[in-house]
């Protein structure tokens, strides 16, 4: 698990968007990246898995469903979560730890280059780990617990508006406040983007 998470891309509510793939395969080439972690608390573990046929020059090597013990071995626990009936749009209380919450599950899929592909469309083969899980929980549990810090982090329709119980991007709010407290989890460079598309990344 911590040789995926290091030097990763982590993507919350992500669903099965695969610009940052994309990108990082050409235009952010340089980054060095082949292992992204893809999470969504609306997203099913078969609802991915149906869509990864659809990774343009790439084909499915293999996949495996994962144990929680493999990823989450302490179980779901979030830190900085708002109290019951605070009123945020969502709810983080109702919508991930209530009921008709989402079933918590993870994959892990290896992607492998066609053959009638060169190098020049990406590396040989590409890593992508799904949760089923809330944002902001998911990266506590996967990079905070094991003191690592993901390549990139990907901020795109990640506000309230868009479903999440808290704005992702927010200044001050709690994923700013859990990096502000494991610094040395702090991801080398930010993507960020809206539902017009992805405008860019910036180093921090």
């Amino acid at each position: 698990m911590d040789d995926l998470l290091k030097d990763s891309v982590y993507y919350p509510a992500s669903r099965t968007d695969g610009r940052p793939i994309a990108l990082c395969n050409t235009v952010w080439r340089r980054l060095g990246v082949n292992s992204f972690v893809y999470c969504d608390f609306d997203l099913s573990e078969r609802e991915f898995l149906m869509d990864t046929h659809t990774m343009h020059g790439y084909h499915v090597l293999a996949y495996r469903h994962l144990n929680p013990s493999e990823y989450i071995p302490e179980g779901w626990t979030l830190e900085m979560a708002p109290e019951r009936g605070d009123g945020r749009r969502g709810g983080y209380w109702d919508s991930f730890l209530g009921q008709g919450g989402p079933e918590h599950c993870a994959c892990w899929v290896v992607f492998e280059r066609n053959a009638d592909m060169s190098p020049v469309h990406g590396p040989e083969r590409l890593s992508v780990l799904f949760v089923c899980g809330e944002g902001l929980a998911t990266f506590q549990q996967l990079y905070c617990t094991r003191g690592i810090a993901p390549k990139m982090l990907c901020f795109i329709q990640c506000w309230g508006f868009a479903g999440n119980w808290t704005n992702f991007s927010g200044c001050g709010a709690p994923f700013h406040r859990t990096l502000l407290k494991y610094r040395e989890c702090t991801p080398e460079w930010l993507c960020f983007g809206d539902c017009c598309g992805i405008h860019g990344v910036i180093r921090l």
